[in-house]
């Protein structure tokens, strides 16, 4: 049946009837997204459940209130909760390659990085000073007095042997560098030992002598090759005595400066590695005896002792919120960056060490677009190996491609719950096609493009 329409059927009209007050200012406004019930309930679902795999696929046609919905909800839950941790990369003492990640309470990464920055600068000022100083310096004296005698005597007691074999102990130039040399002594004067054979024919040495000569020279090299070697036994014990003292002697120093870091920060997953960074100035104190001179322009010496706060959750009030717009791997999953040498060569170090949103949601919530995601290389794979394994691998994208990581940081856990927004026919091919997505997405929220005309929903 065909019928001429008024203008007035040409748009529908909320009956009067139906408003439960005489102007809007007397309603209060929704909490939530009307006639998008079902929805709803599965997003708040999936945010509140804490089991492995519940994260939460939302669809639905654009303008349906999908993103609205969902800050709402995280945001709600965020402030309901207190902070996560602060995360932070150390120097790794027994594997240089591998640094290390250490969890604090928010706030104390912060303070574990001033400590350590104020630390050194106060080694760095005061040490030197310290090593120098003349009575550090005659204990150091004291405690090696009695290798130094011991080195002494060997090469007095080798030196009187050769003299008294009529040969004489004297430094050879070989080049740039010299080397010892035993020389037999002829008419008071060192001859070199191919010159003998010259001596004996001219006639100034008999066959017997040069004989002889040749042979006590072999003995004395043989003898010569023993004292060299006890001689740098003595020198390294002389060494290691040095070190030893100097380390006996200022490793007070270390532990109180290490102390009143560890009552700063608070935190007791802090206390291993601070211990090991006791230990660990003592064994390097040369590098507070570096002249300013030798260090590279691009350099620090006092790097091993940084500390590199790639998550600061000081000023998030609750659970962190990451709304990633710009999903690429690096902003992802973090990198590390390289620089350039002065000789051209790449170079990195656990300070270049860069957190992806996917670390700063730690803890809280990472809110993605589908299209974004599945667009951006290698990121897809790699997001559902992260909440596959609740972990994330820092590396940068060219190690990934070329296969040449100059560091491998420790994997990082991680507690995060992602939130994707993509349309109905993402999640079925994903859904069919895609094993491991129903193990990681098990929540679908899906807000439904058509409403009823009710009262309800009016």
């Amino acid at each position: 049946m065909i019928r001429e329409l008024k203008t007035k059927d040409l748009a529908w009209r909320c009956p009067v009837s139906w408003l439960p007050k005489k102007d809007s200012r007397s309603i209060k406004p929704a909490t939530t997204i009307v006639a998008q019930d079902r929805a709803v309930d599965a997003i708040a679902f999936g945010l509140a459940m804490r089991g492995i795999g519940f994260n939460v696929f939302v669809t639905g046609m654009s303008g349906t209130g999908r993103l609205t919905t969902i800050k709402s909800f995280v945001e709600k839950l965020a402030e309901a909760d207190e902070k996560p941790d602060d995360i932070c990369f150390v120097f790794n003492f027994r594997k240089p390659e591998e640094p290390s990640a250490i969890f604090l309470e928010a706030g104390a990464g912060m303070r574990l990085k001033d400590g350590m920055n104020e630390l050194i600068e106060d080694l760095a000022s005061n040490l030197p000073a310290i090593l120098n100083d003349r009575e550090f310096r005659s204990r150091i004296e004291r405690a090696v007095e009695p290798l130094q005698k011991k080195e002494h005597d060997a090469i007095e007691s080798f030196e009187k042997e050769v003299g008294e074999a009529g040969f004489v102990l004297v430094q050879v130039q070989a080049g740039l560098v010299t080397r010892p040399e035993i020389l037999p002594v002829i008419e008071e004067q060192p001859i070199p030992l191919e010159k003998l054979t010259e001596l004996l024919e001219e006639g100034k040495l008999k066959p017997e002598d040069v004989d002889r000569l040749r042979e006590a020279h072999t003995q004395l090299s043989e003898k010569f090759r023993d004292v060299f070697q006890e001689v740098a036994e003595i020198r390294r014990m002389v060494q290691e005595r040095v070190e030893d003292v100097r380390r006996k002697l200022l490793q007070p120093s270390f532990d109180t400066a290490v102390k009143r870091i560890r009552k700063d920060v608070g935190d007791p997953r802090a206390y291993p590695y601070l211990d090991d960074v006791a230990s660990d100035l003592g064994e390097n104190l040369g590098l507070f005896m570096i002249s300013e001179e030798d260090i590279p322009v691009d350099g620090d010496r006092f790097l091993r002792w940084r500390v590199n706060l790639v998550v600061d959750n000081t000023d998030v009030g609750g659970r962190p919120v990451v709304m990633e717009t710009e999903p690429t791997y690096t902003n992802l999953f973090g990198t590390v960056e390289r620089t350039l040498t002065q000789s051209g060569e790449a170079a990195t170090s656990f300070m270049r060490i860069r957190a992806g949103s996917l670390m700063r949601a730690n803890g809280g919530f990472l809110v993605l677009n589908a299209d974004d995601v599945l667009m951006e290389p290698r990121v897809w794979p790699g997001l559902k190996r992260a909440l596959k394994y609740r972990r994330v691998q820092i590396q940068s994208l060219e190690s990934l491609v070329l296969g040449a990581a100059l560091l491998k940081p420790e994997p990082v856990p991680i507690n995060v719950k992602v939130v994707i927004i993509g349309g109905r026919a993402i999640y079925d091919l994903l859904f069919r096609y895609d094993s491991d997505f129903p193990k990681i997405f098990k929540v679908l929220a899906d807000f439904d493009m058509v409403l009823a005309r009710s009262l309800i929903h009016s």
